[in-house]
């Protein structure tokens, strides 16, 4: 996985997870728990919102990408939320819905000599 500048810090109890890998992959998050999953749109877009609320703190994820075949890539990561004031350092604001984004996720493909192309 290769992993854009994530957002580390939100004031959103319930972040959007998004990215883009290859059309048809699955994406899954698991945070604090639980798990939560996606396809890759035809576009290769993908997006997750935590269903339950994360209580302020400092929270470990990991997201996975799998294809059919069962091969898949991990992306551990770390995200704080702070419900209590707007993050600063944050030069765009959020989207018309109001969700920042917290991580894009791309899927990359294995070196040529190990044969395992997704």
């Amino acid at each position: 996985l290769a992993e854009d500048t994530p957002l580390t810090l939100t004031n959103l109890a319930q972040p959007r997870f998004s990215g883009e890998t290859e059309a048809g992959l699955k994406v899954t998050l698991e945070i604090e728990g639980k798990q939560y999953h996606s396809t890759a749109d035809q576009h290769g877009k993908w997006q997750i919102q935590v269903g339950d609320a994360l209580s302020d703190g400092k929270h470990d994820y990991k997201l996975t990408v799998a294809d059919a075949a069962g091969n898949h890539t991990e992306q551990p990561g770390s995200l704080t939320v702070d419900t209590q004031k707007t993050p600063s350092g944050v030069n765009q604001p959020p989207a018309k819905d109001h969700v920042m984004d917290a991580i894009p996720l791309d899927m990359v493909s294995m070196p040529e000599e190990q044969d395992n192309y997704f």
